[in-house]
């Protein structure tokens, strides 16, 4: 034990080399605030949006380490404090949500995930994940944030960690307690058990956007049996999209007791619309016809079974391995995945009947339309009436439904 802890000092000191000081720190911050407050002073109402910022480590309980990229909230209700929650976990963020339009109606945007629990269907945590900052708000976080912010990183971290604090309040107003402002980070730093005592869980974690924290080495291993499965395998861990790899596809045979292997494809992506990927070269699949006509029988009764199938093939993977995945992507998210989001916009304004909606919300969505086709920028006061309407035509359709005689 002795010899440890004096393995550990030792690291400890060595650390300090690399380590800045602390007026180091101070001086690097203030750097940073002298030269960005003038640009956010001047373009207070630009909205600024999040990218992809420098990769930090960090550490999910369910994948272990990985890198990340971008801070998001996540809200649930306290599982140690209760067995049937008050309300149900997205009814109490739309409280949430209409709160904070009202008290930042255009500083923030963001989009929201839910996640179901697959035993009770019902959604246990909603994911909130701001998209862009106004400049007057990057601002005023800027000046008041009480700790050093040496980069843009450091800013939307701390911006982030602001919307945290709003929805603590907003909690407040509503009733309840929250873990705010202790985030996941700060476990150690605080009385555990005062946490375990709150209603709700605001936790500030990162999400998940690149490879795992293992080396290139290790992936390798992986795919031992084609360098092809081996540029689409790393390419689609880059892109976090899960996969099993070889796995076998059955069918119950006629007056058999087991199953019948029908393929085995190189990557199966999915469960309700699963996708079946091949990776084949030209020596064994192309130049073979009897192979060929194989692959042609396989490939119909896969699709008679449900699976699309994209075959990829050598020459395509080894010129643009990016190419195959974003091809993947768009058979995995539908049709819009490729169109950006204003034709995305044009498009739902097309499916909608104009008898089901009010005078002024056609005024509203001719407007609009017409300001997508002059390829005019949308405010977000645009697209959150926009999502209004959609709002209140899907509550109208559910009214109206005829109920099912089952």
């Amino acid at each position: 034990m002795k010899k440890e802890s004096i393995n550990l000092l030792k690291i400890a000191e060595e650390l300090k080399e690399f380590m800045m000081k602390p007026e180091e720190v101070e001086l690097k911050a203030k750097k940073f605030k002298n030269r960005i407050a003038p640009l956010l002073k001047k373009e207070q109402t630009k909205m600024y949006p999040i990218r992809s910022g420098p990769n930090i480590l960090a550490f999910s309980s369910v994948r272990g380490p990985y890198l990340a990229n971008q801070p998001a909230l996540y809200i649930n209700w306290n599982t140690d404090k209760y067995d049937d929650y008050p309300l149900a976990i997205n009814e109490l963020y739309l409280s949430i949500e209409k709160r904070l339009i009202a008290s930042h109606p255009e500083d923030i945007e963001w989009r929201t995930n839910l996640f179901i629990d697959t035993e009770t269907n019902k959604v246990n945590e909603v994911e909130f994940i701001p998209m862009a900052f106004r400049g007057s708000y990057l601002l005023k976080v800027l000046k008041e944030y009480p700790g050093p912010i040496l980069d843009f990183s450091d800013l939307l971290r701390a911006t982030v960690e602001k919307t945290g604090e709003i929805m603590h309040n907003i909690l407040i107003d509503l009733g309840y307690s929250s873990s705010y402002p202790h985030i996941i980070e700060d476990i150690g730093a605080f009385d555990i058990q005062e946490i375990k005592e709150t209603d709700i869980y605001i936790e500030l974690r990162y999400i998940s956007k690149n490879i795992p924290e293992v080396s290139e080495g290790d992936i390798m291993k992986r795919f031992p049996e084609s360098p092809l499965e081996r540029i689409i395998g790393l390419e689609l861990i880059k892109e976090g999209i899960p996969f099993l790899l070889s796995e076998e596809i059955k069918l119950k045979g006629f007056d058999q007791e087991k199953d019948v292997i029908i393929a085995k494809p190189d990557f199966l992506i999915g469960d309700e619309s699963p996708i079946a990927i091949y990776c084949d070269s030209k020596k064994y699949h192309v130049r073979k016809k009897d192979q060929l006509l194989k692959d042609q029988r396989i490939d119909r009764k896969l699709q008679l079974m449900g699976y699309s199938v994209l075959r990829f093939y050598e020459e395509e993977i080894n010129k643009n391995p990016r190419a195959c995945v974003e091809e993947i992507k768009k058979h995995m998210y539908g049709l819009a995945y490729g169109l950006s989001k204003d034709e995305i916009i044009l498009e739902m304004i097309d499916a909608i009947e104009h008898e089901e909606i009010s005078e002024w919300e056609a005024e509203f969505i001719k407007d609009l339309k017409n300001k997508l086709q002059l390829k005019k920028p949308l405010s977000i006061k645009d697209e959150r009436i926009f999502h209004q309407i959609l709002m209140n035509l899907e509550e109208n359709n559910k009214r109206f439904e005829i109920p099912s005689s089952e």
